[in-house]
């Protein structure tokens, strides 16, 4: 009997463990959730915000992505977000070949600063990995202003 009840608290454990990151990786491109996780990383130990934003645009001709912390985020234009642990990671203008869209939160987190709140007023410079988009992965790069 005990062994049946170890079966079924380990097989808990195992799903509860392990959701956070199969949720998140079947949402984002594997290469982009693995960039994602390093931003994170190396972000953590440098600032005190858990807000994170992943920002689509074009530039001279190439689909570009820049991973960014910020102390707010912008409810005007994300299109969703995901939680990953303590962090909230804020999507915009995605490519849909890199995030599905429609897995996203979408719900805006209660008590999180937006664009309307003193945090945002800062005029904080967000340290930024950029990279360029492509078949075969990313590509890092600079984006200057």
């Amino acid at each position: 009997m005990s062994s049946i009840k170890y079966y079924i608290l380990s097989v808990f454990l195992f799903n509860l463990v392990s959701c956070d990151s199969i949720n998140s990786s079947n949402i984002v491109r594997e290469d982009l959730f693995n960039n994602l996780k390093n931003f994170i990383k190396y972000s953590e130990k440098r600032t005190d915000t858990n807000i994170y934003w992943v920002e689509f645009f074009e530039k001279d001709d190439k689909n570009l992505v820049v991973l960014m912390q910020q102390p707010f985020y912008d409810s005007d234009d994300t299109d969703g977000y995901l939680k990953m642990g303590d962090n909230f990671i804020f999507f915009y203008y995605s490519d849909s070949i890199m995030v599905k869209v429609n897995k996203l939160e979408n719900e805006l987190p209660k008590g999180l600063p937006n664009q309307n709140s003193k945090e945002s007023e800062l005029g904080y410079s967000a340290p930024n990995w950029a990279y360029i988009i492509t078949e075969n992965g990313l590509v890092k790069t600079f984006i200057g202003e």
